[in-house]
């Protein structure tokens, strides 16, 4: 049975042969001597019910063993160097971990206590499907196990595996699903099960379709059969795909291409994709004039554009620096201390040109430090996010209490995230490799102070076609700032209080525009400037937000010849509505759902369409982001 069979069984409580008596060994490697043993884990745990939590172990000598005092409480495992604890019923528990041959422990006190998360199913309240159809919902909160039945089992059937509730369409009809956790709270949906025969398979893009090399394009499609998939005659002209109800096309050098859009029931529509011989942009790449990489770091990937594809790149010094080009991706990679030139060259010859150094990374004479202070407050629902430096890397972090804050680690990046409802007090332990910690106190408050955030992540524009961003908390004045200014110019580029600021396109790229507040704390948005399109479009014509983007509101621009009698749809009204119409200034204003219909398991499209008197379509797709 693979490891991960293993822990599933033992999260279910089903096996008594997931390491018998509660405790198990791992694989045999490390050090013979006990005294540099270190387990990555608090000496006091809670755990909500149904909820696990891993924590490294170093030094010492393998196997280490585990042992559990209530192992119907928590149910404990060793996986090599990793110890897994799952919470299995209210109650409380001592959990040691030793190496073996002994000579050293480590005891942890584990409390499991009731789950404070109200059951949920991260599903529309009514859903509809047409026969054939499969989706997925995650299952959060209330007491696991879940189980879960359908009032008509004609008309859809229904199962839960790995806490995703599957629903599969069988006949047309209506019928009820209901999710009962353990202590039978119960949530409800409603499935209906449509007509298969609907509109014809349709797009949003022109029939023949003219862009410049380096640019990106998204569509609409609709009607058919879905899923739909999406194939070009020629990939290295022009390349295209599909996610959802998105179609998305890339030029990448000149020439002609077919591109061939088909539903699940073989219908297809055809656009002509054309890439003219020359582009108006010049060559450009968003890699910085001066760049400097830890030897012991991976690669980072920075946009080409412009000029005329295809792109090459060339190190000064392959021994320090090795680059490599994949389409419009220019990949740099560390390999040694050192410096070099990097050049980057289109098919006419033109050449970009910047230098990179790399610096040994490792070990520092720093000690163990991190930006965030030693008492901290967060609010419920919300995410901080701090620097970790010094010491020795690899760095960790654990909480004493998941109730009130999540703590993990990226790289040199904390992140503390307090789940809905959060309250009370927990310690957050940083640590790294040679055993220096750090503690830090947080307090879960809705008192807190709101973190610096921006109301959209990512943003596509097209060239000259503004769009608008709005600053939410941090401690004000704010500055604002272009990576390519001209690409693109941002106005105002100081604000004294949260609010919004405007964004101007004006060439092909990908960049990021950076506030940062008065305390120093940054925030991004990472725009892409695509080629402008005929007839009507809305700008931005994709964005970003958080889930914790709740109650607010969003403002999208109409832009093209007016033809009036416009109709609005939000294909997610649970979580997005459209509260005005479109304005003689062309703004259409959208309002957000409350926390608890904005959630989503993964992250998530919202689709928002206008069609004019005239019968064009233009879209906005709005992705809220899983935190």
């Amino acid at each position: 049975m693979s490891f991960l069979k293993l822990w599933i069984c033992c999260l279910l409580g089903l096996l008594t042969a997931c390491g018998g008596g509660g405790g198990s060994a791992g694989v045999p490697t490390g050090s013979a001597s006990p005294s540099n043993f270190i387990v990555n884990a608090p000496s006091t745990l809670t755990l909500p019910i149904g909820q696990s939590a891993n924590y490294a172990i170093t030094g010492g000598k393998a196997p280490y063993a585990v042992t559990t005092s209530a192992p119907d409480v928590a149910k404990v495992l060793v996986n090599g160097s990793e110890l897994l604890i799952a919470a299995l019923k209210k109650g409380t528990t001592n959990v040691v971990v030793s190496p073996s041959g002994g000579g050293a422990s480590y005891s942890i006190s584990v409390e499991v206590i009731e789950s404070s998360q109200a059951l949920q199913v991260q599903a529309p309240d009514a859903i509809s499907l047409i026969p054939s159809n499969v989706v997925e919902y995650s299952i959060s909160g209330g007491s696991p196990p879940y189980r879960a039945t359908v009032g008509n089992v004609n008309v859809a059937a229904v199962s839960i595996q790995s806490g995703m509730l599957k629903i599969q369409a069988l006949s047309i009809g209506i019928t009820a699903v209901q999710v009962f956790d353990a202590n039978n709270n119960k949530v409800e949906k409603s499935v209906s099960v449509l007509n298969s025969i609907g509109p014809v398979l349709f797009s949003t893009a022109p029939s023949s379709l003219t862009m410049v090399a380096g640019s990106n394009n998204t569509f609409s499609v609709g009607g058919g059969l879905p899923p739909y998939t999406a194939t070009s005659s020629n990939s290295t002209v022009m390349n295209v795909g599909v996610s959802g109800n998105t179609l998305t096309v890339s030029a990448y050098s000149e020439g002609l291409a077919d591109l061939i859009l088909k539903d699940a029931a073989g219908t297809s529509v055809s656009i002509s994709g054309t890439v003219p011989p020359s582009s108006v942009v010049p060559l450009f790449t968003n890699a910085p004039a001066t760049l400097t990489l830890q030897s012991t770091g991976g690669a980072r990937d920075f946009v080409i554009g412009g000029g005329k594809a295809p792109y090459t790149a060339q190190s000064g010094n392959p021994a320090s620096v090795r680059v490599s080009v994949t389409g419009t991706v220019l990949a740099v990679t560390p390999a040694s201390d050192g410096t070099a030139s990097v050049t980057v060259t289109d098919a006419t010859g033109a050449q970009k040109t910047f230098n990179v150094t790399v610096v040994s990374g490792g070990s520092s004479t720093t000690a163990l430090f991190t930006t965030a202070p030693t008492t901290l407050s967060i609010s419920p629902n919300s995410t901080l996010t701090f620097a970790i430096g010094g010491g020795t890397a690899p760095y960790a972090a654990a909480t004493s209490n998941q109730q009130v804050v999540n703590a993990s680690v990226a790289g040199t990046q904390l992140t503390l995230a307090a789940p809905s409802g959060a309250t009370g007090a927990a310690n957050v332990v940083i640590t790294d490799a040679s055993g220096g910690k750090i503690t830090v106190v947080v307090t879960a408050s809705s008192a807190a102070t709101t973190t610096l955030s921006l109301s959209a992540s990512i943003l596509s524009l097209p060239v000259n076609t503004p769009g608008s961003v709005r600053i939410i908390g941090g401690a004000p004045p704010y500055t604002v700032t272009s990576a390519i200014p001209s690409a693109l110019s941002v106005s105002p580029s100081t604000l004294t209080t949260a609010g919004e600021f405007t964004l101007t396109p004006l060439l092909l790229s990908v960049l990021d525009v950076t506030v940062v507040d008065s305390a120093g704390v940054s925030a991004k948005v990472n725009v892409t400037i695509t080629a402008g399109t005929l007839g009507i479009r809305m700008a931005p014509s994709n964005l970003t937000i958080s889930e914790n983007f709740a109650n607010q509101t969003i403002n999208l621009t109409l832009v093209g010849q007016s033809a009036g009698d416009y109709r609005i749809f939000s294909s997610d009204v649970s979580r997005i509505q459209v509260v005005t119409p479109v304005r003689s200034d062309g703004v259409i204003e959208l309002t957000t759902a409350g926390s608890a219909a904005l959630g989503v398991a993964s992250d998530t499209d919202v689709t928002i369409t206008v069609v004019d008197s005239q019968n064009r379509i233009a879209t906005s797709v709005i992705t809220v982001r899983n935190n």
